[in-house]
């Protein structure tokens, strides 16, 4: 006879403060929040015991920010900043995001909004035997392993965030792409690099924010009649930053700071390129 399991329930069960981040549990995992400015705020999910500090790869900017509060109710928990409220419901862990004014920026979907499946990654033995074979593609020749001893290495996640986008909203980013769009919406985006394609997993929206994916993975956006998420193929954690600003100089501001500035070309650089 087959049995039902119960799924783990996201209720938040414990909440306590740890220097510069809010720590949040329940049955199903632990979600860590950490204010990086007033209107930077760093979110991260993991379903183990403990979540990792390490940064995702090209962020360079891990300063503690500790200037903000936050306060109970008996169905929400609030964090705020100078600039910021999220508004956590203590039923499902979803969060809502304010600015200083009380207007809605962003909402992550009711319930379930955070999904993470985890899965073994293996890694090829050096000395193992190894069959590759050798394909053509658009990019050029490629390598392609088709057998090869593997040991263990680790446990990783395929991370789904689902957000609910508001009705008027437009959405731009995520690099260089071919399809010729402009706004986003509607639309399924791949982010991996290819020829001709330059992925970078940062949104900009015109309600006044950024979301930048931290994950070390190929992505998917999508926003299409079967849901709207950002999808990461294989994640120590789940791990994104929300960037508030009132117009896109201010939230590229926050993106830089993240990031780490541009370096100026050397002068003889400079001139007739293509590729």
């Amino acid at each position: 006879m087959l049995h039902a399991v119960p799924a783990a329930s996201r209720k938040i069960t414990k909440v306590e403060r740890i220097d510069d981040r809010l720590k949040l549990y329940s049955d199903y995992g632990l979600m860590a929040i950490a204010p990086v400015s007033e209107s930077i705020i760093r979110i991260s999910f993991t379903r183990e015991t403990q979540i990792t500090d390490e940064t995702g790869l090209g962020i360079v900017y891990d300063r503690p920010y500790v200037n903000w509060q936050f306060d109970e109710s008996d169905s929400h928990i609030h964090l705020r900043t100078d600039a910021l409220t999220l508004k956590i419901s203590k039923e499902t862990a979803s969060i809502r995001y304010f600015d200083a004014d009380g207007k809605l920026l962003l909402a992550e979907r009711g319930k379930e909004s955070k999904i993470l499946d985890s899965f073994d990654a293996y890694k090829v033995v050096t000395q193992g035997q190894t069959k590759v074979d050798v394909i053509k593609t658009p990019d050029g020749e490629k390598r392609v392993v088709r057998q090869a001893d593997k040991i263990f290495d680790k446990k990783l996640y395929r991370t789904t965030l689902h957000l609910d986008w508001q009705k008027d909203e437009a959405l731009f980013g995520l690099g260089q792409a071919e399809e010729g769009l402009l706004n986003l919406r509607g639309s399924t985006q791949y982010l991996h690099q290819a020829n001709m394609k330059i992925a970078v997993p940062f949104l900009l929206s015109t309600k006044g924010y950024g979301l930048l994916l931290a994950a070390d993975s190929p992505a998917i956006f999508n926003d299409t009649a079967h849901g709207s998420y950002w999808y990461a193929e294989a994640c120590i954690k789940m791990d994104y930053y929300f960037i508030a600003g009132n117009n896109f100089d201010k939230i590229i501001q926050g993106y830089r700071l993240l990031s780490g500035k541009a370096v100026m070309l050397p002068k003889w650089a400079f001139g007739y390129q293509q590729s």
